[in-house]
């Protein structure tokens, strides 16, 4: 599902890597850096790799952290104008999130 922030989805069902690589494309279209992080959810750096492959396709440059509270992400977003974190949030298991920030 599309939100005002980003998708959502259970991890290789709605979230899959085919779904985060396209939203890299089309973040990747609009800024020509963006730094990407997840949280520790096993699937997060899967999903980190397609969203990252989806960033490098569109010519913009990714910066990954790797896993990272979203706060820290937030502020390195400063430096780069655009950030991406993996979460699940305070979703259970396998729901992940793919938002903007």
């Amino acid at each position: 599902m599309f939100g005002s922030s980003g998708v959502r989805g259970i991890a290789n069902m709605e979230m899959t890597p085919r779904l985060a690589l396209n939203f890299g494309l089309a973040v990747g279209s609009i800024y020509p850096e963006v730094v990407v992080g997840h949280d520790p959810r096993i699937s997060g750096e899967m999903i980190e790799h397609a969203v990252v492959a989806g960033l490098l396709s569109s010519g913009s440059k990714a910066v990954k952290l790797g896993m990272v509270p979203t706060p820290t992400l937030a502020l390195a977003s400063k430096n780069y104008g655009c950030s991406i974190m993996i979460t699940a949030s305070h979703n259970p298991g396998p729901v992940h999130r793919v938002e903007n920030l």
